[in-house]
């Protein structure tokens, strides 16, 4: 259909029974279908197909009405969070959906093409007659799982906006609207926002649920307030909705299926009640064949008759689920006027500048609530400033997301909160929002973004920082700029608490010299006294190498004639005595392998860097000549396989006789414990 958006019908006639659908207005007829509007995971033609699959279960064989799927090819576009925002929930943007910052126009192409028609004329240009239009959209009865509730609120917009702009009165608007019946499993749709005809089916033990911040406060809600295990309730949460709640589907002692956690969120259980029977309740079962029942009969149902008419039990499961409901549907309506109620009052509050209680919030979602200017309470008293206030509020939160397992507060907004705090100045606030343990400082609070007279007010959040060496490489300009700190006192105190967290005596020797290097990129005045710090642990540590890899950058460093032989140089004298009796044992140690090794695969081999320990005693020519030979060699094994043993000889010899002082002069004599001592050499 576009780069966005898949279309396509289930079709048992044709191969694969898929069939991609490109041309406009194939759901303008009034015979009967279903339209899913399926999980944001549904990337694929196969994807969609299988969850029409899992629908068509509910009629049968013979039975099954025209299935229509659409899936989603990008559905990074799915910006979910985007398209319930005039709900009045949650309205936050979430990092973990790229494209979801700029809302995209994914759903535009299959409105215009196929919803649009069935309440229009010419091109949607001119409106329907009303009963034309209640008979094409009755016709469509439209399933949902999870992410695809969300794109069913929106196409509900879209549809408002264009019935008002094709002269639809307000009363026609409602009746048509409430002409589409909705089957949402696993719905995420914004509770009582709807003016369709609705049946939303949530089970409590939904994992994927619990932890989807998109939720509106009521849905949370259901997934809180508990029912007992097998337990159902069936209540109407507003006139033109109906909420189906059930415990578990799964029974409880069941921990594994297939090798994996029982997965409530998966769409197609909902509906082919033959996937994992075994491990399912005969409760649970009983319920969604009554919800099936439903399904089945929204197709049936004429236009303008009451979709929910004559709703009621039929065994003894429903009737309990329908006592249940009615129990359930007293704690709803209790919670809702308990939100209304927190709302009003926290608003005045906020208004008026008192203090907030936020103990008596019936939820933490609140704090994210927008106001009619579109300003949250969680902005107002960051605002505010109050200290104190706001780590109340944090411990509100916290206590909130413990118990519902959910990240309330969004990375996109917690960065924003630190970025404008850093601006302002307010380091105290950013201190608010740095957990202990962090991996990274926040962006805002970089070096390049400071002025050295506020470096000391970052002390405390540095102090939260995980102090690993990519940490200490956020360090250095920190510290460089900190001498030009206008207070010496303060300066002092500073430079020696940046001083104990660069410097660490758990940076490996390698991490010390990648760090000596780092510092090249300073002014060569600022950085001296960093690079002599860093030489004097190089030259402490240089026991601790293990093999040549630890001391590579020592040795070209040796060599250079450049400014990078400043690394070497500054090493103590029994640091450099120890860089050569390395040299030495590797040298002799490696030498079997790296011929082997040479000749087999040339300078492509895994021994490449002992090149350079080979050839360290050579100047420019003969290092080239070194590295000729090398390929020579090789060149000779690939063109005769057969002269592997001799050419392995005449490399080994050669580089013996290049390096004589080595192979042929008795190494001096070790103290005894010269490897596990290492401090006879520091």
């Amino acid at each position: 259909m576009d780069e966005f958006i898949g279309f396509g019908v289930r079709d048992l006639a044709v191969e694969h029974h898929w069939r991609e659908l490109e041309r406009p207005a194939v759901l303008k007829t009034a015979v009967p279908k279903i339209l899913i509007f399926p999980g944001d995971g549904t990337e694929t033609a196969e994807q969609a197909n299988g969850f029409c699959k899992a629908v068509s279960q509910v009629f049968g064989k013979t039975n099954a009405p025209e299935i229509y799927s659409i899936y989603y090819k990008d559905n990074s576009s799915c910006a979910a969070h985007r398209l319930h925002q005039k709900a009045g929930v949650n309205q936050l943007d979430d990092a973990r959906y790229p494209l979801g910052r700029e809302p995209q126009p994914y759903l535009d192409t299959f409105y215009q093409e196929q919803i649009l028609p069935l309440i229009s004329v010419r091109e949607g240009r001119e409106k329907m007659p009303l009963y034309d239009a209640a008979r094409y959209l009755r016709a469509t009865t439209i399933v949902t799982h999870c992410h695809g509730s969300t794109v069913l609120f929106a196409i509900e917009d879209k549809l408002r906006r264009s019935m008002r702009k094709l002269g639809y009165d307000t009363g026609e608007q409602s009746f048509l609207l409430k002409q589409i019946f909705s089957f949402n499993v696993c719905s995420s749709m914004p509770l009582e926002q709807t003016q369709t005809s609705a049946l939303h089916i949530m089970s409590q033990a939904d994992g994927q649920a619990v932890m989807n911040w998109r939720l509106g406060s009521l849905s949370r809600f259901i997934q809180s307030a508990r029912l007992k295990p097998d337990e159902a309730a069936l209540f109407p949460a507003s006139s033109n909705e109906h909420i189906l709640v059930l415990h578990n589907i799964y029974q409880p002692q069941i921990d594994e299926i297939d090798g994996a956690a029982p997965d409530e969120h998966l769409g197609s259980i909902y509906f082919d009640l033959k996937i994992n029977r075994q491990q399912r309740t005969a409760a649970s079962e009983q319920v969604l064949l009554f919800s099936h029942r439903m399904l089945q009969k929204a197709l049936e149902t004429p236009v303008s008759d009451d979709l929910f008419n004559g709703l009621s039990g039929e065994d003894d499961n429903i009737r309990r689920a329908e006592a249940s409901g009615r129990k359930y549907r007293q704690k709803y309506r209790r919670q809702k006027v308990l939100i209304a109620d927190a709302v009003e009052k926290l608003q005045q509050m906020l208004n008026a500048g008192m203090a907030c209680d936020f103990r008596h919030l019936p939820t933490a979602e609140l704090l994210l609530r927008r106001d009619e200017k579109g300003t949250t309470p969680f902005e107002k008293l960051i605002e505010r400033g109050n200290i104190a206030e706001i780590k109340q509020m944090q411990d509100y939160i916290a206590a909130f997301e413990k118990k519902n397992r959910l990240l309330l507060l969004p990375s996109r907004l917690l960065n924003k909160t630190i970025e404008q705090a850093a601006q302002n100045g307010r380091y105290d606030i950013v201190d608010c929002f740095v957990p202990k343990n962090s991996r990274r400082l926040p962006p805002a609070i970089c070096a390049e973004k400071l002025a050295a007279d506020d470096i000391p007010q970052i002390m405390p959040i540095l102090d939260k920082i995980q102090p690993d060496v990519q940490f200490v490489y956020t360090l250095l300009p920190l510290y460089l700029k900190s001498a030009h700190i206008s207070d010496p006192l303060r300066k002092r105190r500073t430079q020696t608490l940046l001083e104990r967290m660069i410097f660490s005596d758990k940076t490996s020797l390698r991490e010390n010299i990648r760090l000596y290097d780092y510092c090249r990129r300073y002014d060569e005045k600022e950085r001296q006294p960093l690079q002599a710090e860093f030489s004097r642990r190089i030259s402490a540590k240089i026991s601790t190498a293990r093999d040549f890899y630890d001391v590579i950058e020592l040795e070209k460093s040796r060599r250079a004639r450049d400014d990078s032989h400043d690394l070497y140089a500054g090493l103590s004298t029994e640091a450099k005595i120890r860089l050569e009796q390395i040299c030495v044992r590797e040298m002799k140690k490696q030498l079997n392998e790296y011929v082997k090794a040479a000749v087999l695969r040339g300078r492509g081999s895994d021994y490449v860097a002992y090149a350079e320990l080979y050839s360290r005693n050579m100047n420019d020519a003969g290092r080239n000549a070194f590295n000729e030979k090398i390929m020579a060699a090789n060149q000779r094994y690939k063109e005769d396989k057969s002269k592997q043993k001799e050419l392995v000889e005449e490399l080994k010899s050669y580089i013996m006789s290049e390096n004589s002082a080595v192979f042929q002069v008795a190494e001096p004599k070790k103290p005894a414990n010269f490897i596990k001592d290492t401090r006879h050499y520091e």
